[in-house]
């Protein structure tokens, strides 16, 4: 299931004590530090002979990581900032297009080959014909009718 969330939330800031609208954005890990106490000593257990000393974690039980939003305060004084987890999902989209309701109606072609070659064209929308058309093409066009399905109208 694709979770699409807004660029922009009003919720409650903590500093400014009241809902103002935050910038969300998506939370990246940083870099691994170089310095730290876990990566000097293992550095040093690696080096010199003997291989690789630490066992590598080759199990991964999970196909999916949490989403976590960075929410900041527009504030121009405030800029605070704060980490909120949502579910875990496949596909996340930041600011994507909404889901819009789609009004499907059939429409039916019908050509006819007059002597005056007019092509009349209707839109069969809830059994009552709205639109119609009638003009020259100056085309020899054949017989033919078929139901094709468009999308006519977004809400």
């Amino acid at each position: 299931m694709l979770v699409n969330v807004p660029k922009t939330r009003r919720t409650y800031c903590k500093k400014c004590k009241k809902h103002q609208p935050h910038k969300v954005t998506q939370y990246k890990k940083g870099k691994d530090s170089l310095y730290a106490q876990g990566k000097r000593r293992y550095d040093r257990k690696q080096s010199g002979y003997g291989g690789q000393t630490k066992p590598i974690f080759r199990k991964k039980a999970k196909t999916t990581k949490k989403i976590v939003l960075r929410l900041e305060c527009v504030e121009p004084n405030c800029r605070s900032k704060r980490m909120l987890a949502i579910k875990r999902c496949k596909h996340f989209e930041l600011g994507g297009d909404k889901k819009r309701k789609v009004i499907i109606a059939a429409y039916t072609y019908t050509y006819i080959y007059t002597h005056t070659h007019i092509f009349f064209q209707s839109l069969q929308f809830c059994n009552t014909t709205v639109l119609d058309f009638a003009f020259d093409t100056g085309l020899s066009l054949q017989i033919l009718s078929k139901p094709v399905h468009l999308i006519v109208q977004t809400l």
